[in-house]
């Protein structure tokens, strides 16, 4: 059986067709050279991440062994800071933590772990020796979020099952609770496997996910931080079985917690009501996430993916997600290095003043990618319509068919 469509809805097919093929040509993102950007002798090590301050005459680079510190366009090395870097907390802690960098010229690091575990403090324009914060309750491998309204870091531990608060000014202990809160039933409650962690300053919320941690399932949790005398619990939801939640943010506008799941290349946004989540905040990527890079000021995540040998290849890519659309999340993908290649990740840097995104490869190079000005992504949340009377749906639906049938009527 043939079904002719009636003019008008052809000609609706059609201009939805266009409408969708012009938002695909926006192009906001452009790969740099092949080669990757320039460095001067001498830096040891395997390359981690990157951290880029032009008005400040900063680049630094992260390795192995330690800090580098260069002038912005990498022509000579101005200090360095030596120390081991990060054993232990592979793959997503060996990075800058640079959130209140901007306002007070500190960046932090998780050196290795080896007794005390510390994290270290660095000035971007004099990197020569850190200022150390000691933990007190965490022992094991960490990664942190950080508040920059209220200068706290906030550190979690896959093998501890406390969030351990400091003061990022100061470097002192501030106070420490329970992140399973008597939600983790009938595991070893010392062991619950959090590493995953985002924090929400404008709402007073922190979300911790579990971490590859068998036989842990994959719970995410959610507390309520806004006032650190009473931290509380709030709600809590299991993803899967065995999820390996890393890295993660919250989007400024609609409070919607995003976390990417290394081993199966899954990135999904939890709403911050119920923890709910769905195919419309999901984003499938094709090889493994090991990086990510938020702009609260565009409601754009950029998601970076390893490069992978094999039959076949495949040639690490960016992922631009326009948060607020749900439903058509990534708006943008491009290769982060040269088609071929097929280089594993190590870290990335989002210079929102520059428009520079930087690509660390784990093989000791830095590739660029422009970030254009403007944005094809909605910068407010969707809006809800109401729902309406039974009574009033059924009417509408019968004018449906009754226009399907009798479009000239």
């Amino acid at each position: 059986m043939v079904i002719t469509l009636p003019r008008r809805a052809l000609f609706l097919v059609s201009f939805l067709l266009l409408l969708r093929a012009a938002k695909a040509a926006n192009n906001f993102m452009v790969p740099g050279n092949d080669t990757g950007i320039s460095f001067p002798n001498g830096l040891l090590g395997n390359w981690y991440d990157v951290y880029a301050d032009r008005a400040k005459d900063v680049f630094l680079l992260l390795t192995s062994t330690g800090i580098y510190q260069m002038d912005f366009a990498r022509t000579t090395i101005v200090a360095s800071s030596a120390f081991g870097c990060c054993v232990g907390n592979d793959p997503t802690g060996r990075r800058f933590y640079t959130d209140i960098a901007n306002n007070t010229d500190y960046i932090y690091v998780t050196p290795d772990f080896t007794a005390p575990y510390r994290v270290y403090r660095f000035t971007i324009t004099d990197v020569t020796t850190p200022t150390v914060y000691n933990l007190t309750r965490i022992a094991n491998p960490y990664q942190m979020a950080l508040d920059p309204s209220r200068n706290l870091g906030f550190a979690v531990a896959q093998g501890n099952q406390y969030v351990e608060i400091f003061d990022l000014l100061t470097m002192s202990f501030v106070t420490t609770f329970n992140y399973t809160q008597g939600k983790y039933p009938w595991f070893d409650s010392s062991l619950p496997g959090g590493w995953g962690i985002a924090l929400d300053s404008t709402r007073g919320l922190l979300y911790v996910g579990v971490d590859c941690d068998s036989p842990t399932p994959g719970i995410v949790w959610q507390y309520t931080i806004a006032n650190l005398s009473h931290i509380a619990y709030v709600d809590n939801a299991v993803w899967g079985s065995e999820p390996c939640f890393n890295l993660g943010f919250v989007e400024v506008a609609d409070g919607r917690a995003w976390f990417f799941e290394d081993d199966a290349g899954w990135i999904g946004g939890f709403d911050r009501t119920d923890l709910s989540w769905g195919s419309d905040y999901s984003v499938a990527t094709v090889s493994l996430l090991r990086s990510l890079e938020y702009d609260p000021s565009l409601h754009t995540a950029y998601f970076l993916d390893h490069g992978a040998n094999g039959v076949p290849t495949y040639t690490g890519q960016v992922f631009r997600g326009c948060l607020l659309d749900p439903g058509n999340i990534v708006h943008e993908v491009v290769p982060w290095q040269k088609y071929g290649r097929t280089d594993d990740l190590c870290g990335s840097y989002l210079d929102t003043s520059m428009g520079v995104l930087y690509a660390v490869s784990c093989s000791a190079a830095v590739y660029t990618i422009s970030i254009t000005n403007g944005t094809d992504c909605p910068q407010m949340p969707r809006a809800v319509p109401a729902c309406p009377s039974s009574a009033a749906a059924l009417g509408n639906a019968l004018l449906s068919v009754w226009a399907f049938f009798f479009p000239n009527l």
